[in-house]
């Protein structure tokens, strides 16, 4: 079993910033080669998620000239119908965290940046934009790990639930995809303490 310690919260706007903090990310864990992995940079992905919190929470400042804008739109229509306005809104936006993983008597440093925390439900959402179609969701979650990534976040913030919310540029669809974090051992995460655990 994996235990979490000195967890700390911060808001994380600043990606810069956030990628000096100490500790290994579940991006670098899982592409890592010998110790090594590719710089993460600002992605489509990251612009999209921001023009969805946009829409949603400062209309304003959506840039409605965008190319991803109307995308974007669909993905803040599934959340009001889904969610809620005043439950988005009321949720935390890029929060990051950093905590001490331990296993086998071996402690290893991780940190995570939430698109949106719910302090209230004790839910972690992560949005996800793709070229992949609807049907093939179930297959990219296991292919990309991100059940490992929401497991790392949700046990870093004690989350009881997790939530992905996909946009298909194929299909021009909005789901939201539930992940079980109850369990509490994570494979991927024992092997990578085993690794860089000290």
């Amino acid at each position: 079993m994996i235990t979490f310690h000195n967890t700390k919260v911060f808001n994380s706007n600043d990606f810069e910033e956030y990628k000096k903090i100490k500790g290994y990310s579940h991006s670098y864990l899982k592409q890592e080669i010998g110790g090594i992995a590719p710089d993460f940079n600002v992605t489509d992905a990251v612009r999209f998620g921001s023009m969805v919190d946009n829409i949603l929470t400062e209309p304003t400042h959506a840039d409605i000239t965008s190319q991803i804008y109307e995308d974007a739109k669909e993905v803040a229509r599934l959340v009001v119908s889904f969610f809620g306005f005043e439950f988005w809104e009321e949720c935390k936006s890029q929060l990051g965290f950093t905590t001490e993983m331990e296993y086998k008597g071996l402690v290893m440093p991780f940190k995570g940046r939430l698109d949106k925390f719910s302090e209230r439900s004790k839910m972690v959402i992560d949005l996800k934009i793709t070229n992949s179609r609807v049907k093939d969701l179930d297959t990219l979650i296991d292919y990309m790990g991100y059940k490992n990534q929401l497991w790392g976040y949700s046990k870093g913030v004690e989350a009881e639930r997790a939530l992905l919310i996909f946009f298909s540029r194929k299909d021009k669809k909005a789901v939201v995809k539930p992940i079980n974090v109850s369990e509490n051992s994570n494979v991927f995460f024992e092997e990578k303490i085993l690794m860089y655990g000290n």
